[in-house]
């Protein structure tokens, strides 16, 4: 039981940290069309 506890616990870690990484990617492309708006 102790087992999937941690494979759960793992697989929970591994969601948030996609997650994260969209959410750092969706910051990073926001990021870039405003820099592209100040350019033009």
């Amino acid at each position: 039981k102790r087992l999937l506890q941690i494979k759960r616990a793992i697989k929970l870690i591994k969601a948030t940290m996609n997650a994260n990484s969209n959410y750092n990617i969706h910051k990073d492309a926001i990021r870039l069309k405003s820099l592209i708006i100040t350019e033009e």
